[in-house]
């Protein structure tokens, strides 16, 4: 079974991950493709303030992506990867009529297993594009390079009780001998493996942080997470060996090695609070603020020395607001109500 963490790079992967460099302007040139890469990666995980772990499990693990060019295209049809053993894996397609990439993932227990399946040299790329017909391009990788460091959330304590709406700033540790050459990414994804949150990750893209080896924070703005949530994060640094642009005119490739940890983000619910209370002669109407999308139980009773609590209404806070109206009965002299979260 794959683990999260090689599900979640899978995710990034689908992004793409890396396909542009900072500091390197975009190509111009139209390709039925628009960039290519093998990866190397190192999953750490951290669950408290201390450094993060190695993953237990398939902890090191070697992917092949190639990204198609435009949106929403099917300008590929067909990729494999071959490695320097002669070996040939085919990269799993994307689903049809989306932006996401071609890709292929293994995890291994060990860095020695993973070597042994993917040494270093000459990995050919076999494309077949729509267009252009069959493209081979060959990427070397060299010694493994790893950044020296694993990342490590700084402020991870306050990322479990996040007031979701306030902007907050996810602090790590510096790369270890990161440039502006070298590459960062975060993303945070729900319970559904759905992106909610990332960094840029192929260049610069309108509203999202492209971040470089010398970045230590992002900011996440108000209201883009969900309250009473729990959210997986995902922070990698990454050292870019090999760029070329070249052996495929219009795309780019990369051979990169990184170290990724996942950690967790909580998310605080929100206090429900009593915003109106109204009555006009028998009219009754209330309004409570709590949190969006959750749904609430409204009771009542009209002796608060019973137990027999009612449920008068069922409603979701549309937009963090709950709202009962209702004619008081007339043979009540009080009535008495509380709200419930329901799980």
């Amino acid at each position: 079974m794959i683990s999260r963490m090689l599900q979640q790079r899978l995710i990034l992967l689908a992004l793409p991950v890396c396909l542009f460099v900072a500091g390197i302007a975009p190509l111009s040139q139209a390709a039925d493709g628009r960039g290519y890469g093998v990866f190397k990666s190192i999953d750490f995980v951290q669950s408290d303030t201390n450094p993060p772990v190695l993953l237990n499990g398939p902890a090191y693990s070697f992917s092949a992506i190639t990204q198609p060019s435009g949106l929403f295209s099917n300008q590929i049809t067909r990729v494999t990867v071959q490695s320097p053993l002669g070996f040939v894996d085919e990269l799993m397609a994307p689903p049809a009529n989306t932006d996401q990439p071609f890709a292929f993932a293994y995890g291994s227990g060990s860095q020695a297993d993973l070597d042994a399946y993917y040494p270093t040299g000459a990995y050919v790329l076999r494309i077949s594009a729509a267009h252009e017909g069959n493209r081979v391009v060959s990427l070397l990788m060299t010694t493994n390079s790893f950044p020296e460091n694993a990342p490590r959330v700084a402020n991870h304590l306050a990322a479990q009780a996040v007031d979701p709406t306030v902007r907050f700033v996810l602090n790590w540790d510096p790369f270890v001998g990161g440039t502006t050459n070298d590459f960062i990414s975060v993303s945070l994804v729900d319970g559904s493996n759905r992106v909610v949150f990332r960094s840029a990750t192929f260049g610069e893209e309108s509203g999202m942080t492209l971040l470089n080896g010398t970045n230590s924070s992002i900011a996440i703005p108000a209201n883009t997470l969900g309250a009473g949530q729990l959210y997986y994060g995902y922070l990698f640094f990454e050292k870019d060996t090999l760029t070329q642009s070249t052996n495929y005119p219009g795309a780019r490739g990369l051979v990169g090695f990184s170290k990724a940890t996942s950690f967790t983000l909580q998310t605080s619910s929100l206090v429900f609070r009593l915003e109106s209370f109204l009555v006009s002669g028998k009219e009754l109407a209330l309004r409570w603020r709590g949190d969006p999308g959750r749904t609430y139980v409204l009771q009542s009773l009209d002796n608060l020395g019973s137990t027999n609590w009612k449920p008068v209404a069922t409603n979701v806070a549309t937009g963090g607001l709950f709202t009962y109206t209702n004619v008081m009965p007339t043979r009540i002299n009080a009535q008495f109500f509380r709200l419930l979260l329901q799980p």
